[in-house]
Order: structure tokens, then C-alpha cells, then sequence
């Protein structure tokens, strides 16, 4: 994969990746310059955070398997301390999801047929939840895991609801929210630490409206026009380049 990555990089006008954090990887690795393209949200986003009371449970949405599993575990064990329930809206059944891990009588499942009613009920959760395992405890490498930027995570900030992170300190979706305000990060491995941030998230009204309004703010990130507007910058740029109209970076004098 690497030798790949290289050959790909080195022959390549310009590369177009699906995050800052691949960006981050890339620069980091290779020495390369690229552009992320994050995953488009396309939507209208609202001005405000919800005004409605929001449901004391905490929300999954998507898949469980081997880069989450171990992390969304722990967030159902915090869950069940508090009494709060948590409710996964995937493909699994209550009984899989006990059989990897994903236990207790407050696991729910559900399923939204449309992607309206889904984000209708991403507005109206407590608590969302976006969780990835560590790298000793995944059969993923490292540098995968460090770049994952799930796909739902446009749609949880744009609902303006409090969104809870657990994932090592050094991966992007860590460094993405913390930078921004717009989530609660829980790096530790601890039951008690997360329920006490996920207590928090739902008990507290100023958290609440502080981080909806953060997070509305980076979901304008993921706006089709702002991605639009990106991509053409960069092809422009690139067909400059590729006709000697244009210095690349990598070859400008300092």
C-alpha cells in the first residue's frame, strides 16, 4: 500500500483527498500537497441550534465492526450507568450487536427508511455519538484509524446537537473537534470519565447551546457550494500547472 501510495503521489498533477487529516497524513509521510474534499452536506444548515427538548439517549448511527467496536462498547457501558439509552440505527439486531461486545438492557436498535426521517432524528437525540478504537485494539493500522473521518459526522454537526468523541488523542477526528469546540472529546479508556462528559452533555443547557453552536458553525465546512468552490480552485490550478502556466508550490524559490 505504501509503495502504491508513492507511485500514485509521484505521478500525479494534484491529489484530491477526503480529509484534513489524510492531507495532515500525506504531507507528513510523503512530502506531498493536496486538497481535501470532505464529505458534502447537502442540506440547508440551520442558523441556530434546536429550541425543542431533545430525547435523553444517546445516538449511533451506522455500521459497529472492527474500527469502532471496541470504543462504542465502552460508550454503551457509560450509558447504562447513567440510565440513558443508547440507540443504534444500523443494519444489527439488539442479539448481534451482544455478540460483539455492544451490551446492556438500555441498547436499542432502529431505522430510518429515508434519509429525511433519518436527519429528522439526528435533530432530536441527546447525545450523538462518534467513537473509534485504538490501534491496539483494532485490526486496522494505525494510520487508517488516525485519518477516519466518519461519514456521518457532517449530519451531527448540522443538527446542532451535542456530540461526544471517543477516540485516542492523536487521531484527526479528535484534533478536528477539540480545535473547533464543537464536540466533547474523551480520549481515556474510562467508563466513569464518559459518563460523567455524557451527563453532562445531557443535563447541562449552556454546554448544550455552546457546542450546537460551534458545531453548526464547522458543518458549514461540508456546504456543497464551499466544496464546489474548492474543487474548481484546485483543478484550475493544477491545469496551470500542467501547462507550465504556473510554478507549482513544491518548485517555488523561497
Amino acid at each position: 500500500t505504501e509503495r502504491l501510495q508513492r507511485n500514485v503521489l509521484a505521478d500525479s498533477s494534484h491529489v484530491f483527498v477526503m480529509s484534513e487529516g489524510m492531507a495532515d497524513l500525506y504531507r507528513d509521510k510523503h512530502g506531498t500537497s493536496t486538497t481535501p474534499l470532505e464529505h458534502t452536506y447537502m442540506e440547508p444548515i440551520p442558523e441556530a441550534p434546536p429550541k425543542t427538548p431533545a430525547q435523553r439517549r444517546g445516538f449511533w448511527a451506522g455500521n459497529v465492526y472492527g474500527i469502532n467496536r471496541n470504543a462504542l462498547a465502552r460508550v454503551a457501558e457509560a450509558l447504562g450507568t447513567i440510565d440513558t439509552p443508547l440507540e443504534v440505527a444500523s443494519r444489527h439486531t439488539v442479539e448481534g450487536l451482544a455478540q460483539i461486545g455492544i451490551v446492556g438492557t438500555q441498547v436499542e436498535t432502529s431505522f430510518y427508511p429515508s434519509r429525511a426521517e433519518y436527519l429528522t432524528a439526528v435533530q432530536q437525540k441527546g447525545v450523538l455519538i462518534l467513537a473509534l478504537d485504538g490501534p491496539d485494539e483494532s485490526p486496522i493500522h494505525h494510520d487508517e484509524l488516525a485519518t477516519i473521518f466518519p461519514t456521518k459526522t457532517p449530519e451531527y454537526l448540522a443538527s446542532g446537537r451535542p456530540i461526544l468523541v471517543h477516540c485516542p488523542q492523536d487521531y484527526f477526528l479528535a484534533r478536528f473537534f477539540e480545535s473547533r469546540g464543537c464536540g466533547r472529546v474523551v480520549s481515556e479508556r474510562s467508563t466513569e470519565a464518559l459518563a460523567r462528559a455524557l451527563q453532562e452533555l445531557l443535563d447541562n443547557p449552556d454546554t448544550q447551546n455552546q457546542l450546537g453552536e460551534a458545531a453548526l458553525r464547522a458543518a458549514k465546512i461540508f456546504e456543497a457550494g464551499a466544496l464546489r468552490s474548492r474543487f474548481h480552485q484546485a483543478v484550475e490550478k493544477a491545469s496551470l500547472v500542467a501547462y507550465g502556466c504556473l510554478i507549482p508550490e513544491s518548485l517555488e524559490l523561497r
